[in-house]
């Protein structure tokens, strides 16, 4: 039973690690996408490049919208609040559906 119970720590811990990276991963993607041209998440420590912007920060993002509707919204294809995001993506596909989970997890 303690070896059962080390090895589940070990796991979780493990898996932990693993999410850990790949929320940066996705942070460096959301950054080398130039998402933080307009948008900051201060709950990540991202912060928006251009300092006129008056695009949201995106810390809470993931309370109010799902990762579908995040991924539908950066293609244009739906509204937020009635509004249209600005650009359209224009990365991959991939990292569409990587940056869109990322933030519909952003609840802080």
């Amino acid at each position: 039973m303690k070896r059962t119970l080390i090895t589940l720590g070990a796991l979780a811990i493990g898996i932990g690690s693993i999410a850990a990276t790949n929320a940066g991963d996705t942070k460096a993607t959301f950054i080398a996408n130039k998402c933080n041209t307009c948008h900051s998440i201060t709950s990540q420590g991202v912060a928006k490049t251009m300092a006129a912007s008056k695009a949201p920060d995106l810390s809470t993002t993931g309370k109010t919208n799902n990762a579908a509707t995040i991924e539908k919204y950066l293609n244009k294809a739906a509204k937020i609040n009635g509004k249209d995001h600005v650009k359209k993506w224009s990365g991959s596909p991939a990292d569409l559906t990587a940056v869109s989970a990322w933030l519909a997890s952003l609840k802080k």
